[in-house]
């Protein structure tokens, strides 16, 4: 898109011209050939009916080939602007188009056709007079250059075309049209010259058959090749040609009429969800969690310590670390009320008698049986025994006994 949405000179397109045409040579190949059956077609249905030779042939044939021009620049123009249009389609779309080009070429009609009767007496009464008014069709002729292309690509009607055609040649860029008009006949020139000294050296080459008649039966296999690749050539700096005029248009037209993407032609268009959508994502997605900075302590490090100072549990401490990382966020007052009012429905703190009771239920429980009771009995009456005087009475010792149990 770059050789359309930037301005280039006219070298550089008429070079562009041959690469785009190998691009999609393949598929201009299938418009022809699509388009020479429907010619012979309706050709043939003519010449059974009302004969080749009769006027309304030849005006049937004319619009023919008008809409065979019609698909060729529409299939070239949609990959120029890769709008991937099916070659059905461009067949399709070039119905209309095709009876706007007839509209728009009566209305040139009725305004050129008068001067150009004007022109050859005016030339014999005086060469002056007819040499103005030659260059007048001529200064017509370059405004009105672009009237096809617009209504066969850009969809326009006869007389917005002939309106637009004109608005583009306007100016400073009447030297641009004019050298471009000039470029596509000096280029038709060379082709020209090109084959003309091609059959010369055919002719020295195969005197024979240039001798009195020549006659394609008594030509080799190597020849029908060799002329079979010319054709394609020609046809190939054809289709160049009219790439050619048809890039012109669309990076002229670009500068004129600067594109606005939309919503499929802009590559980068994110659309929005509806109110709906974005309130019932917004309930079932879990909110975000803040940002914490490199400088915070982390979570932790402040627990270890507000227990080493306070003496309780890391646990407890969770909240002074959640309000210190609150802080260290740079955020709104919204966003601080919605952050504390989600803390509070996702985590509670307990209380210190809550983990005090917490801190006893996980104290080991011992169990005692029988033999272990007896043997701790046997052990506290020796350790009584040795501690007491020898002249207390047994009775007295066995009062003081402690009766252990399970």
């Amino acid at each position: 898109m770059d050789i359309i949405t930037e301005k280039q000179n006219l070298l550089s397109l008429w070079v562009e011209s041959f690469v785009v045409i190998n691009q999609c040579f393949g598929k201009l190949v299938k418009a022809i050939l699509g388009l020479l059956i429907l010619i012979a077609l309706v050709g043939a249905a003519c010449a059974y009916t009302i004969g080749l030779s009769s006027q309304i042939t030849q005006i049937v044939l004319n619009v023919l080939n008008i809409f065979s021009m019609t698909v060729l620049l529409q299939v070239i123009a949609a990959h120029i602007l890769k709008s991937q249009q099916p070659l059905m389609e461009a067949f399709a779309g070039s119905v209309w188009p095709t009876l706007f080009q007839l509209v728009a070429s009566f209305l040139l009609a009725l305004a050129c056709i008068p001067a150009g009767l004007i022109c050859v007496p005016a030339m014999m009464l005086s060469p002056i007079l007819g040499f103005i008014i030659i260059v007048a069709l001529m200064f017509l002729f370059v405004r009105f250059l672009y009237v096809f292309v617009a209504i066969a690509v850009d969809n326009k009607g006869p007389i917005e075309g002939i309106v637009f055609s004109w608005k583009l040649t306007g100016g400073k860029n009447y030297i641009d049209v004019l050298l471009t008009l000039l470029l596509l006949i000096a280029s038709y020139i060379l082709i020209v010259l090109l084959f003309i000294l091609l059959g010369l050296v055919l002719r020295i080459i195969i005197p024979l058959y240039f001798a009195n008649s020549f006659d394609l039966t008594h030509l080799s296999p190597i020849w029908w090749i060799i002329g079979g690749i010319l054709v394609i050539l020609y046809l190939f700096y054809h289709l160049a040609m009219l790439t050619f005029l048809l890039l012109v248009f669309l990076n002229r037209k670009f500068q004129l009429e600067p594109l606005h993407p939309t919503k499929e032609q802009d590559p980068i268009f994110i659309p929005l969800p509806d109110l709906e959508n974005t309130n019932q994502e917004s309930v079932q997605q879990p909110p975000l969690t803040p940002e914490i900075p490199q400088d915070v302590p982390h979570i932790q490090d402040v627990q270890k310590k507000a227990s080493s100072q306070e003496g309780i549990p890391a646990q407890s401490s969770k909240m002074e670390t959640i309000g210190l990382t609150k802080t260290s966020v740079n955020t709104t007052e919204e966003d601080t009320n919605d952050i504390t009012q989600h803390l509070h429905q996702v985590y509670t703190p307990r209380t210190k008698e809550d983990i005090q009771h917490t801190e006893e239920d996980r104290m080991p429980t011992i169990l005692f049986d029988d033999d272990l009771a007896k043997q701790l009995e046997h052990q506290f009456l020796e350790e009584h025994q040795q501690q007491t005087p020898k002249n207390t009475s047994e009775d007295s010792s066995g009062d003081d006994s402690i009766q252990l149990s399970k």
